[in-house]
C-alpha cells in the first residue's frame, strides 16, 4: 500500500514537472517571438514582372506619339503660315513687275545736248558687248545724236547690275567739228559721264565726270561693277597712221 501510494506521488511530480517544462518552454517561445516582433526583415526588393514592363512600354509610346503629333501640328502651322507670307511677297513682286511703267514715271534725264551735237553717220557703227569673251549683243549707233546708256528700261543701253546707275553715261556723236586741229573737237564719238556713283573706264582709265572724252574704233567701255565689255566697232575701219579712226 505504502509503495502504491509513493509511485502515485512520483508520477504528480512527473506530471508537474512536465508541465512546468512545457509552460517553460511555451513561455521561453512567446518570449522569443515577442523579441522576433521587434525586429522585422527589410522587404525584399522584387522586380518588375514583364507586364508592368509592357505596360510602362505602352504608356510611353502613347505619350511619345503624343508629343510627335503636337510638334507636327506646330510645324504644320508655321509651314502654313510661312507658304502664306512667300505667297504675299510673290504677288506683290508680280504685281510691280507686271504692272505696266508709263515714261512719266521715270526720272528726266539729267543730260542737255550741246550745240554741236548732230545725227550719227549712215556708217554701220555698232557697240559689241562682250561677256566672259564672248559677243552676247550688238547695238547700233545710227540716226540718232546720243545714246543713253543707264539701269532704267528706258535707255538705249540698259543694265541691270545693281552698281549701274539709273542714268549712268551718254555716248554723243560730234556732228561739227571745232577748231582744226584742236583735241576734243573732232567729229565722233565721245563718252560723257553723268556723275555716276561707279565711273566709266576708258581703256582701263577712268573718265572724269561730266566730261566729253574722245572714241575711237576698238575703244573698250566699262560701266561700273560691271563685267561686260563694250567695243565700238564700225563696218569699215578707216586706218591712219596705223590707227583706226572714225
Amino acid at each position: 500500500m505504502d509503495e502504491e501510494t509513493q509511485c502515485g506521488v512520483e508520477t504528480k511530480d512527473n506530471l508537474d514537472s512536465e508541465d512546468g517544462d512545457n509552460r517553460g518552454e511555451k513561455e521561453a517561445a512567446k518570449a522569443e517571438t515577442e523579441k522576433g516582433d521587434t525586429f522585422k526583415k527589410p522587404a525584399i526588393f522584387a522586380a518588375p514582372s514583364l507586364a508592368n514592363k509592357r505596360i510602362n512600354s505602352v504608356a510611353e509610346n502613347k505619350v511619345d506619339k503624343v508629343c510627335e503629333t503636337a510638334s507636327d501640328a506646330v510645324a504644320g502651322e508655321k509651314e502654313r503660315h510661312d507658304d502664306t507670307d512667300l505667297a504675299k511677297i510673290k504677288k506683290q513682286e508680280v504685281k510691280a513687275k507686271g504692272a505696266p511703267v508709263k515714261g512719266g514715271n521715270f526720272p528726266p534725264l539729267p543730260y542737255t545736248e550741246p550745240p554741236w551735237g548732230g545725227p550719227s553717220p549712215k556708217s554701220p557703227y555698232a557697240l559689241e558687248i562682250l561677256k566672259n569673251g564672248t559677243i552676247v549683243d550688238t547695238v547700233p549707233l545710227t540716226q540718232r545724236s546720243y545714246f543713253v546708256v543707264g539701269r532704267l528700261p528706258v535707255c538705249d543701253v540698259s543694265l541691270e547690275h545693281p552698281s549701274i546707275s539709273r542714268y549712268h553715261a551718254v555716248i554723243q556723236y560730234r556732228g561739227q567739228a571745232g577748231v582744226e586741229g584742236c583735241v576734243g573737237e573732232e567729229s565722233g564719238f565721245y563718252i560723257h559721264d553723268l556723275g555716276s556713283t561707279h565711273g566709266t573706264v576708258v581703256n582701263k582709265n577712268k573718265v572724269p565726270p561730266k566730261t566729253y572724252i574722245r572714241l575711237r574704233v576698238g575703244h573698250v567701255l566699262k560701266f561700273g561693277g560691271s563685267t561686260r565689255l563694250f567695243i565700238l566697232q564700225v563696218g569699215l575701219l578707216l586706218i591712219t597712221d596705223g590707227q583706226a579712226q572714225l
